[in-house]
């Protein structure tokens, strides 16, 4: 019975095998057929190739717990979150957030299915061509299938009433970087989470991902994923994990695989998956990108998959977008133009061809660069050349233009290739402007747009400014009475040049009054002050009046102005001019006599133009001409006994035919107002005397009322600069620094008005002036004015060398010799033993003193007489420390002259820090100076500088490639020639940049230690890093592990997740179930 059953077992595995060869043979053939009918019919396009698809350097958006937020959270679906934990093994874990479905158990092995249970948005997962981007995680359909068969403890949790929810879905750092993870298990230590049921099911979870512009505008990113390490068979239940694309034919744009590829390719109700054909897992990063994974591209921003799982695995899931590193560049030779027709402007766009394998998931299918112009420009032609050679057109390139949009096509196949990867395309584009650029005020804005297969990338915008100009017209405002030619031709000319939102301004005449025969235009105003330029141009309209001749005038003046004080108060002593203007407006030339007999209670001065006195008249004879206007001018002196009486005078003039009698000017008298200065308690005048910072001083002013009436007499005394305002007497008040009095003073009454000021310490030799003014309601009065002088500041500066020019403020640096000189000028009328005192810098070490000064404790002191009227200077030298490292010199002294003790200025010279050197790993920016590294890890150096120089300096940076490891790439333009990696930057005063170049270390490191130090030099000095030292360890011996039996896990140098798709192939089991069935009848039937 026995051998009859193990010749029954083996007949059965026999025919197992034959019938699974039949199944398979099949599936593949339908599968290729289906391929071949579909290639025929849809859009994608299909790539095998030799690119290392593991070395894909892609923008990948950040899918953190940080930046997750639910939109919606089914019923069944709960949130557990595992808080940061160590397990037994010592091992940390960071926290999680797990969603898991609630499981009907009743419902035993039969699956369970819920749709749409659970949609997430991550918030600012990325920035591209300058926006805010969202990504959306939609599950829309979750499956759970009960294992056929225990599972290594699978049916011990199922009956566990505990355990109710099956994990589906994880966001967290612990197993990769910005990924969300789909498992049918908690992959982290969860004590927290003892409802979890896993092992009973796998599960199949179908996904949506989205990508949104967070401002709503039209999303134009595609959606990128690497499905990779597919390859698990659960060894118990046969399932296998898998990976499937919802009708990628015509959804998906591009798949690219390696040729090392063993992942197998089945399709099912719309879908398509990948399952590996073997249970072969695979760890290296290598292999699990070529051999069981591969690279997608959608068409546009969505992507929908599904994956299964082969209980216990998972799979990680990044979403990424292709960015190069170099991204299409665009300038404009024009950056204003007026806005007028056929201007031209020519814009060029520099586009790097992308790397294959690197930068896009697979080489080129196409590459384009579009362009659309503003309505207001005419593409007239363009240029292209690659790498500086001239592209011939129809040969390598095309040209299509729609509307505004012209787009240029790489037609040569060979530019396509990797030949071409890395180097630049530059076209010029020619554009002329048209008719439309004079109705619209909009400036000129144009980017670019490269298009590798389907993938836009778009440059930086750039602006072209449109100007306008002004114009100007002239009006009379005189009714039915035209401009003469000669204000006309006053008109200003067009102001151009002008850009949007300028506020333009008239342009005034270069004359404001013309004279013409019958009288005078005097220009008014323009229409507006200013207009604001709003994409027009701005017209100003001027307006004249006109005044017809007047007769001759008389004006009076005091001094060297021309202000006629007609009416106003004069005083004993006081100059007066007599102006009598006549302007001949005649017509014709004209001989002119003008008499002026001289004012009562004054003296004869002077008389201009060959004026003469004879018996107390003026008397003029001169040649006016036909349109000149002449002023005739004698000088008097007020006398001293006026006494108040009216000093007053009249003209005549007669010009041949007529004779004037010129308006008579009237000037009232009034005795002087007086000012004096006091100190302290006393009433001594100390006008013309020293004071001092400190010193109180009192102002008093005298006003004694001989007008014949009582008066209503303001006083305004403005403080003087370099004093304080103390108190003011009677009713004085102090109102935005000026005191004012207000009182009725009697009919021959004197008053005086006080106040107090105290001299400021930052007077510093000034003069301490002071004047009042007077009204008594008909004149006002300016009173004599005081002068105190003030002793100026003793003066600090600092030399380098043997120079003698101050540089203050500017960057010393260490071991440099520094002169200190304290200058001293003695204006106090009076020889002084003067002391100066001065602490030695911190950051700097003494060297010698001059004219006797001692160093004692740190501070230099010197004793000496300085005659009145003498200045010296006071030097010292010191040293800047080795270690002032970014320190501020800073200096100030003492001066004491026996009466006052002055502190001078402060000298600042600041110094450079030192640069630093850091050295990171991977993507972080965690110093790790002095920490182990390893062959094969990627070495990140950072070089610091900061420039504290006080201007912007020219930087050159240099630094050996580290011993033991190779270079792999320098950013911001660094260099690499013969092992030395340099950059040459100009570095803005006060900004602080860094320099990076990154090295792999080499496989052959055996214990040896990785050192790094780089030099820095700013155009001044030359400064050497801080060397950073990382160990490396021994090569270990190979042994082989304790259990080869281990989970599959994620390549990143610790125990991660296993990965993969799993399934049940339901027709294949129905065969050999058949086949099973129909052995044992025919045993029974036998028997």
């Amino acid at each position: 019975m026995k051998k009859k059953i193990n010749i029954l077992l083996k007949m059965f595995m026999a025919l197992s095998i034959i019938v699974w060869s039949i199944v398979s043979s099949l599936a593949t053939s339908n599968t290729a057929k289906a391929k071949d009918a579909h290639a025929q019919q849809n859009r994608i396009e299909r790539v095998k190739t030799d690119l290392d698809l593991s070395k894909l350097q892609l923008y990948q958006f950040s899918l953190k717990q940080e930046n997750m937020q639910i939109i919606n959270r089914g019923d069944s679906v709960i949130q557990g979150i595992v808080e940061p934990n160590t397990d037994s093994s010592g091992r940390k874990w960071t926290k999680s957030t797990v969603f898991l479905m609630k499981i009907d158990k009743s419902k035993g092995r039969q699956e369970q299915v819920f749709s749409n249970p659970l949609k997430l948005k991550f918030f600012n997962a990325g920035t591209v061509n300058g926006k805010q981007v969202d990504v959306y995680i939609d599950i829309l359909e979750a499956r759970f299938i009960r294992s056929s068969n225990d599972n290594g403890g699978g049916d011990a949790a199922f009956k566990d009433s505990s355990k109710t929810a099956v994990p589906f879905l994880t966001v967290d750092e612990n197993w990769g970087q910005k990924s969300i993870q789909i498992q049918d298990y908690i992959w982290p230590n969860h004590p927290n989470l003892k409802y979890s049921l896993e092992r009973a099911f796998n599960i199949s979870v179908a996904t949506k991902v989205t990508y949104k512009y967070a401002d709503g505008t039209p999303m134009d990113l595609k959606v990128v994923m690497q499905p990779s390490d597919i390859d698990v068979t659960n060894s118990n239940t046969g399932v296998k994990e898998k990976f499937w694309l919802s009708q990628p034919e015509t959804k998906i744009d591009k798949l690219v695989m390696n040729n090392a590829n063993k992942l197998t390719e089945l399709q099912e109700g719309g879908w398509t998956y990948w399952e590996h054909s073997r249970n072969i897992t695979t760890e290296e990063k290598w292999k699990e990108h070529n051999e069981t994974g591969f690279a997608v591209r959608s068409i546009d921003n969505t992507i929908q998959f599904s994956y299964t799982s082969a209980a216990v695995s998972g799979g990680l899931f990044g979403f990424y977008t292709e960015l190069p590193e170099k991204a299409p560049k665009k300038t404009v030779d024009q950056e204003t133009i007026p806005a007028e027709k056929d201007q031209e402007i020519t814009y060029t766009g520099k586009f790097t061809s992308p790397r294959p394998g690197i930068d896009v998931i697979g080489d080129l299918r196409s590459l384009k660069m579009s362009d659309t112009f503003d309505e207001r420009l005419d593409f007239k032609s363009l240029d292209v050349k690659l790498e500086g050679r001239t592209l011939t057109f129809e040969k390598d390139y095309s040209i299509s233009k729609n509307g505004q949009t012209v787009v240029v096509e790489i037609i040569n196949k060979e530019l396509l290739g990797r030949s071409s990867q890395g180097k630049e395309y530059e076209i010029k584009y020619h554009t002329k402007t048209n008719d439309k650029i004079k109705n619209s005020g909009k400036d000129i804005q144009n980017r670019v747009t490269m298009i590798v297969d389907n993938v836009e990338l778009h440059s930086n915008y750039v602006k072209t400014e449109l100007l306008y100009k002004q114009t100007h017209e002239f009006k009379s405002l005189v009714p039915n009475k035209d401009l003469p030619k000669e204000v006309i031709d006053l008109t200003p000319g067009a102001v151009k040049g002008l850009k949007n939102g300028t506020v333009a301004k008239p342009v005034m005449p270069t004359k404001t009054s013309v004279v013409t025969t019958d009288g005078i235009w005097e220009f008014k105003n323009y229409d507006q002050n200013q207009k604001v330029v709003k994409g027009a141009d701005v017209h100003f309209i001027g307006y004249w009046n006109f005044t017809p001749h007047t007769q001759p005038k008389k004006e009076v003046y005091t001094g060297n102005t021309t202000t006629n004080i007609d009416g106003q108060e004069v005083k004993a002593g006081q100059e007066l001019t007599y102006a009598i203007t006549y302007q001949n407006t005649t017509g014709e030339d004209r001989d002119v006599t003008v008499t002026d007999k001289i004012p009562a209670y004054t003296t004869f001065v002077s008389a201009e133009d060959g004026g003469r006195n004879e018996n107390g008249t003026v008397t003029w004879n001169r040649n006016v001409k036909n349109g000149e206007s002449f002023t005739f001018k004698f000088k008097v002196k007020v006398n001293g006994d006026v006494n108040g009486n009216k000093v007053d005078n009249v003209a005549k003039v007669n010009n041949g035919k007529n004779e004037y009698t010129t308006n008579e000017t009237h000037n009232p008298t009034n005795p002087e107002p007086k000012k004096e200065v006091y100190t302290g308690n006393t009433t001594t005048n100390i006008d013309g005397q020293e004071v001092k910072a400190g010193q109180e001083l009192t102002y008093a002013i005298t006003y004694k009322n001989t007008t014949g009436e009582d008066r209503d007499v303001t006083v305004t005394d403005k403080i003087p600069a370099y004093t304080t305002f103390v108190s003011a007497e009677d009713g004085g008040r102090n109102e935005n620094g000026t005191v004012t009095w207000n009182r009725n003073v009697k009919n021959g009454e004197s008053f005086t008005f006080k106040f107090k000021v105290k001299v400021n310490g930052d007077v510093n030799g000034n003069k301490v002036d002071n004047v009042a003014k007077v009204n008594n309601g008909k004149n006002e009065y300016t009173t004599n004015e005081t002068h105190n002088p003030t002793n100026p500041e003793p003066k600090k500066e600092v030399y380098t060398g043997n120079t003698t020019t101050n540089i203050d403020g500017q960057e010393v640096k260490a071991g440099q010799e520094l002169t200190y000189a304290i200058t001293y000028q003695n204006t106090t009328g009076e020889d002084r033993d003067v002391t100066v005192t001065d602490k030695i810098p911190a950051y700097t070490t003494f060297v010698s003193a001059e004219d006797g000064g001692r160093n004692e404790n740190g501070t230099v002191t010197w004793n000496r007489n300085v005659k009145n009227g003498e200045s010296f200077t006071f030097k010292f030298k010191v040293k800047v420390n080795g270690d002032v490292n970014g320190n501020k010199v800073d200096n100030v002294a003492k001066v004491n002259n026996g009466k006052n003790e002055y502190t001078t200025n402060e000298t600042h010279n600041p110094t450079n820090p030192e640069p630093k050197k850091e050295v990171y790993t991977g993507n972080t920016t965690t110093n790790i100076d002095g920490q182990e590294v390893k062959a094969g890890q990627e070495l990140t150096y950072a070089i610091t500088y900061q420039n504290t120089t006080g201007e912007d300096r020219d930087v050159t940076v240099t630094d050996k490639i580290p011993a033991y490891t190779t270079f792999v790439s320098a950013e911001d333009g660094g260099r690499n020639e013969n092992g030395t990696v340099t950059w040459n930057r100009n570095v803005k005063n006060g900004e602080s940049f860094t320099f990076k170049f990154k090295v792999k270390v080499n496989d052959d490191v055996n214990g040896q230690r990785i050192d790094n130090v780089a030099k820095v030099n700013n155009g001044k000095n030359e400064y050497t890093t801080n060397e950073t030292h990382n160990p490396t360890p021994p090569t270990p011996p190979v042994t082989p592990p304790d259990n080869p039996s281990v989970p599959n896990e994620p390549n990143n140098n610790s125990p991660l997740p296993n990965t993969g798709l799993a399934g049940i192939d339901v027709t294949g089991l129905g065969v050999v179930l058949a086949a099973l069935g129909t052995v044992l009848y025919y045993r029974k039937r036998k028997n």
